[in-house]
Order: C-alpha cells, then sequence, then structure tokens
C-alpha cells in the first residue's frame, strides 16, 4: 500500500499497469473488487479513454458480470458536453467501483478534465468508493501527468511531457506499461524535473493500492 499526498478521502484508487488479464484467471481484477468489501457491488465503467469504446464496454461488461456485479453502468463519452451531461453523472452516485478504462490520456483529461463527471468521480472517492484506472485511465490519477515520449529518449532535457492530470493525488506520477515498454528513462526524467515527486512505475498486469 502507497499513502497518497492527499489525506482527504475515503476510498481506494488503484492504478493499474495495463493489459490486466480479462478473461482467464483475472487475478488483479477479483482483487480490485475485494477492495470494493461487498458482494452486491455496482460498477460504472468509464470508456472516454478510448477509441474503441464499444469495444472496452463489450470486453469490461463481460469481466465484471463473471466477476459478480449487481449491477454494470457503462459510461460511452465522446465529446465533453456528454461529460458534463447531468443525467450521465448521477449514474455514479451511488457507484461502489468505478473503472477507468485504458486508451489514450490526453484524450481522457481533455474530455473529461473539469467537467460533472470528474466531479462526480472525486466526490465518489471522497466517500468511499474504488477507483481503479488502467494504463491511460491510471495516468491521469496525478496532479501530473505523463502523456508522451519516449523512454530512450529520457536523458534529453524537454523530450518527455506533462500536463496536469486529474489531481486525485499529489506528487506521485505514474507510468503504465512500465517493463514491457521500457519506461524507466522517461520516468527519471520528470522526477529529476519534479523533485519533490514519487515516480511510480506500474508494469502490466499489475496494481498498486493508493489510500
Amino acid at each position: 500500500m502507497i499513502m497518497a499526498s492527499k489525506p482527504f478521502f475515503k476510498g481506494r484508487l488503484i492504478a493499474i499497469g495495463g493489459n490486466e488479464d480479462k478473461s482467464d484467471e483475472l487475478v488483479l481484477l477479483k482483487r480490485v473488487v475485494q477492495e470494493a468489501g461487498k458482494t452486491d457491488y455496482k460498477v460504472c465503467v468509464i470508456t472516454a479513454a478510448s477509441e474503441e469504446p464499444e469495444q472496452k464496454a463489450q470486453d469490461y461488461r463481460q469481466v465484471f458480470t463473471v466477476l459478480g456485479a449487481s449491477r454494470i453502468e457503462i459510461l460511452i463519452i465522446k465529446e465533453r458536453a456528454e461529460a458534463n451531461d447531468i443525467t450521465l453523472a448521477k449514474k455514479l452516485e451511488d457507484a461502489d467501483l468505478i473503472f477507468l478504462t485504458g486508451g489514450d490520456q490526453l484524450r481522457l483529461t481533455t474530455i473529461v478534465g473539469g467537467t460533472r463527471i470528474l466531479e462526480a468521480i472525486q466526490n465518489r472517492l471522497e466517500t468511499g468508493a474504488i477507483i481503479a484506472g488502467t494504463s491511460a485511465g491510471a495516468a491521469v490519477f496525478s496532479d501530473t501527468m505523463i502523456y508522451e515520449g519516449q523512454s530512450e529518449d529520457g536523458l534529453f532535457k524537454g523530450s518527455v511531457l506533462t500536463t496536469p492530470g486529474f489531481g486525485f493525488v499529489e506528487k506521485i506520477i505514474f507510468d503504465t506499461h512500465f517493463m514491457a515498454r521500457g519506461r524507466i528513462g522517461r520516468l527519471v526524467q520528470i522526477v529529476t524535473m519534479n523533485p519533490i515527486c514519487i515516480g511510480v512505475g506500474v508494469g502490466e498486469d499489475t496494481g498498486v493500492v493508493l489510500k
């Protein structure tokens, strides 16, 4: 467990490194559900990061059906106007688990950042829900978010780019697919440029729980 910089939420954050097992033993996703602490949990999946949201919706609906969710809501949000829809935001109000799929983290922050959907996610985190994100869905957790840059260029100043994330935690920067894509170089640069931050590299089919 890692203690988050912001101590004012009752829920859990689970950052997943991407490419988690969704068809065999489901070890990691079972652990995510376990953190919810109940068998009749309600899950809401947000696919805004993905350019193939319908496929992501189908994949995770199948996963959480197998994992016994009592209700599954899929929010396919493609535009900021949808992320500001009051009706969609209300679907998050009683969710025990909110799951942010992978894709493009800059797409996710551009669509959802500063909207009613993000406000609803933050409210649920503060009041006890589990917020889990995989790949891009995990990268957005921090206040400073990596969105571009190759690890082999990590020694060149300015080659790794950052932008504000959702700010669920401060002074922690996540990088995902860490071993599979050899991303230590780019994380080293960002931590060097932001020396008050902790860099957390999360491998595929691996997660870190923050509370």
